[in-house]
């Protein structure tokens, strides 16, 4: 049931409770009332005889005290007994306290000490928790002052004469004491709502719990038997353990220790492991069992015939009753056949990791090998284009030469590439000049911006130190690489190789390379697989432009070694940025 809709249930039965508890309040009050009404009318009695006894011509005042008093004090008893906890009795019970405060008030001659009477029985009505009580005892103490000022002035004020307006004074008093009782009245019922409200939520609560404790138990009957019942058809083994000695194992247990139901019962979970995992199976199991938390273990056993299986083994502490030793619960699963699987999953990726090792190797050696041949045809072309050949002769040798560059450019890719992948990339560590750098790798690539009749250059922000330590060469190849790719791709306008500084210290300088070119632009789906090794843009790039598509993927390598990334703004048609730091 949700909140909302307990809600109503709750304050419903707030409303009872409070009911009752003032049903009860005004029932005792009352009581109490009866009990304070005689002694009031007793201390009226007693108060007559002593003013009899002292003053002459007090005589009457015994037979006042005595009949009035009777007839003031009759009328609540009667109401007291008859009606208890009734409104009209509160009423009435308090019309007779300001009726007795008037009684004492009169014997004694209008003393001002006697009207403190009126008071303390004001305070004594605020035991009802009710303001309209206070509200009528008020007005007939009011209509007493009132009438008394005007025909007994004597007897209520003490004086002959008093002044048409002094019964306000007295019921401004009373007024004044009424304020303070009520809010005294509100705070009361205010905590008295509260706690029935208290009451109430504990009460359903109570019933809940109650309800939940009924339904539970039932549970926990049906519980019983289903879990036998699953037990005994399920495919894992299934243990109660209790003081470390085993109370219950179904049949599957059974299978997998290979040992009969009463071989096992009474036995400590301990004496069928592996001797080589008892000792760390103990610890956590001890540990686990300090920290009062579940058990998982995976461990080997030891069967009656010498045969060893692996184990996973979970369990978890049941609820104990007072006084009663802990119970745990367990499940045990024969994983053998998993760690075989794992064993062999674990030598085979051994065994592809030593094959990716032994690969690249072979393609580092193999690409060193042709690489050491192709240098002498293209060493031995050039000279031969610098001897006298014919047009015909110096094209072919142009062409040999030309082919021999680019294969060149294709092996150095695969060896670096394969030494990336083999761990056997080293960096060097060696003072340089930053604009030497860029300047040769701008005038290396110019003859193929000039060809293309493509503006290349290259911008230095002035912040820029120019002496560094680093790697110099790797640094280069990565600045060819990229300026190298958008002179390829673009077609006309420029390419701009810029150098700016991020922030420079004592002994480290951030800098920032962008290569910017206004070519053929890369789309948004190129450019997620734009640094993968052996891809281009698209197939048909490849086709019109050429490369193996291992450029890029070789220069991330290499900026990702120097601790930074590159990445890449383009958009098709208006050109591409390459940036790195």
């Amino acid at each position: 049931m949700s909140r909302r809709e307990q809600t109503p249930d709750i304050g419903s039965r707030a409303a009872v409770i409070l009911a009752d508890d003032e049903r009860r309040i005004f029932e005792r009050v009352d009581q109490l009332f009866a009990i304070l009404i005689l002694l009031q009318w007793l201390g009226a009695i007693a108060a007559a005889l002593w003013i009899s006894a002292t003053k002459a011509g007090t005589d009457n005042y015994l037979v006042t005290a005595v009949f009035e008093g009777a007839a003031i004090i009759l009328l609540p008893l009667v109401m007291i007994y008859v009606a208890p906890g009734k409104t009209i009795t509160r009423h009435v019970v308090a019309a007779e306290q300001m009726l007795m405060s008037a009684l004492l008030i009169y014997l004694t001659g209008g003393r001002v000490e006697t009207r403190f009477h009126v008071f303390g029985a004001l305070a004594f009505l605020s035991c009802y928790r009710d303001w309209r009580v206070l509200a009528t005892a008020s007005i007939v103490t009011a209509a007493d002052h009132f009438l008394g000022g005007i025909f007994w002035p004597q007897a209520v004020y003490g004086l002959a004469a008093v002044e048409p307006w002094r019964w306000l004074e007295h019921t401004g008093w009373v007024l004044f004491t009424d304020f303070f009782l009520v809010v005294s009245i509100v705070q009361s019922r205010q905590q008295m709502s509260q706690i029935a409200e208290r009451q109430a939520k504990l009460e359903n609560v109570n019933e809940k719990i109650e309800h939940e404790v009924v339904e539970r138990t039932a549970q926990v009957r049906a519980g019983e038997e289903i879990f036998r019942s699953l037990s005994a058809a399920s495919p894992v083994g299934i243990f109660l353990d209790s003081c470390g000695a085993c109370v219950y194992a179904n049949a599957r247990l059974c299978e997998i220790y290979d040992a009969a139901s009463e071989d096992l019962i009474g036995k400590g979970w301990i004496h069928n492991i592996h001797p080589e995992d008892r000792a760390r199976i103990e610890k956590e199991g001890l540990a686990a069992l300090r920290e009062e938390r579940d058990i998982g273990l995976e461990y080997r056993i030891v069967t009656p015939a010498g045969a060893i299986r692996w184990v996973s083994t979970r369990a978890a502490r049941l609820p104990a009753l007072e006084g009663q030793q802990s119970v745990f619960v367990g499940t045990v699963d024969d994983i053998t056949d998993r760690k075989r699987l794992e064993e062999e999953l674990a030598q085979g990726r051994d065994e592809a990791l030593e094959m990716a090792r032994l690969k690249s190797e072979f393609l580092s050696n193999m690409s060193h090998e042709i690489r050491t041949p192709l240098n002498g045809i293209i060493g031995m072309t050039g000279l031969l284009l610098d001897g006298n050949l014919n047009n015909e002769q110096h094209e072919f040798a142009e062409t040999v030469r030309t082919s021999g560059d680019a294969l060149l450019t294709i092996v150095n890719d695969i060896l670096d590439f394969s030494k990336i992948a083999a761990g056997k990339l080293v960096f060097e560590e060696i003072d340089f000049d930053l604009l030497a750098i860029a300047e040769s790798t701008v005038q290396l690539l110019a003859e193929q911006a000039r060809k293309k009749k493509i503006e290349l250059a290259l911008s230095v922000d002035p912040a820029v130190p120019l002496a560094l330590r680093g790697d110099p060469g790797r640094l280069r190849q990565v600045l060819t690489n990229l300026v190298g790719n958008a002179i390829k791709f673009t077609p006309q306008g420029e390419v701009v190789l810029s150098i700016s500084a991020e922030s420079v210290s004592t002994d480290e300088a951030q800098l920032r390379f962008e290569v910017r070119d206004t070519g053929i632009g890369i789309g948004p789906e190129a450019q997620r697989r734009l640094f993968q090794p052996f891809s281009q843009a698209d197939s048909s790039t490849s086709r019109k432009y050429g490369g193996t598509g291992l450029g890029l993927a070789i220069s991330m390598q290499l900026v990702e070694a120097m601790r930074s990334k590159i990445g890449v703004e383009s958009e098709v048609g208006k050109g591409t940025t390459f940036h790195f730091t």
